[in-house]
């Protein structure tokens, strides 16, 4: 039995199960991890660190959790925001807990690995408008230790992010990382966007749906994803706006609702939301440029 603590920030959802994975970021993701645990292996060391680097919301996190998920590896998340700590050592203390907490896993027969979410936006970077401090360097170090250590037992690590041209590069460079570029093609994009709606969706012409898919071919997987929470929220509305106070009942009535009353969707209406969606989005870039 693993402990609480173990336990903390473990990542999985049922959302996940029925995600398509294109093949060569399933097997980046989980050779990687599986050949850290290579159990007597003096043939070759694969590095601790596995950056997957790419555009803004194309899948890199939701992805690497499915394919842990698919693989029965265990997940232990943590942000890059959760490692910038204001007091001494408290950046390295954060990631050294987790890696712990992974090690107890680890010893309990469960295989995990360390998520650690957009890394480029850390302390770990030579980026001079980023406030350097004592945690950065102590942070650097304790992972620069991490890479070199060759124990009975090491935790693999990934980092995901959108650019680590700024990333302290003693840190990622051979040997100690090894760095794959996602950028998904449009099949792959395709099919990871059409198994997003695979549970919802009325409409199973495969040719409609590829039309719609090519009319927002430009936006990114996550654009994609978000058009469910839209669809949910547009379901609940009318019975939030019947709540007149907040209460540990009406929670629990709209949490029962919306599991009980998962209506699915037609091909039109999931159209007329993603119409929306993008007009709002390029709304707001409008008005930013404007600024």
């Amino acid at each position: 039995m693993t402990n609480e603590c173990a336990a903390e920030n473990l990542v999985y959802s049922k959302a996940y199960d029925n995600m398509f994975i294109p093949e060569r970021f399933m097997r980046r993701v989980t050779d990687h991890i599986i050949l850290n645990y290579l159990e007597d292996n003096h043939f070759f060391q694969p590095p601790l660190y596995l950056v997957i680097e790419g555009s803004p919301g194309q899948g890199k996190t939701m992805q690497t959790i499915a394919a842990c998920n698919k693989k029965g590896i265990a997940v232990k998340y943590i942000s890059a925001s959760q490692l910038s700590g204001k007091k001494e050592g408290e950046s390295r203390e954060a990631l050294q807990k987790v890696y712990n907490e992974a090690l107890e896993l680890l010893y309990s027969g469960i295989y995990p690995c360390i998520l650690i979410d957009d890394f480029h936006m850390g302390n770990a970077t030579t980026d001079e408008k980023v406030n350097k401090t004592i945690n950065s360097n102590l942070l650097i170090g304790y992972m620069m230790n991490l890479a070199e250590a060759i124990p009975k037992q090491r935790i693999p690590i990934i980092l995901t992010g959108n650019d680590f041209s700024k990333v302290y590069p003693a840190l990622i460079r051979d040997g100690r990382a090894d760095i794959f570029f996602w950028e998904p093609t449009s099949d792959e994009k395709y099919e990871t966007v059409k198994s997003l709606y695979g549970s919802i969706l009325l409409d199973r012409d495969t040719g409609n749906f590829k039309k719609f898919f090519l009319k927002y071919q430009d936006c990114n997987v996550a654009f994609f994803a978000q058009l469910i929470n839209d669809l949910r929220r547009k379901q609940l509305s009318d019975q939030i706006a019947q709540i007149d106070s907040v209460s540990t009942t009406s929670i629990k009535y709209l949490s029962q609702s919306i599991r009980m009353h998962l209506d699915k969707i037609t091909l039109s209406q999931l159209d007329e939301l993603a119409t929306q969606r993008k007009k709002d989005r390029e709304r707001k870039l409008e008005k930013k440029w404007r600024m």
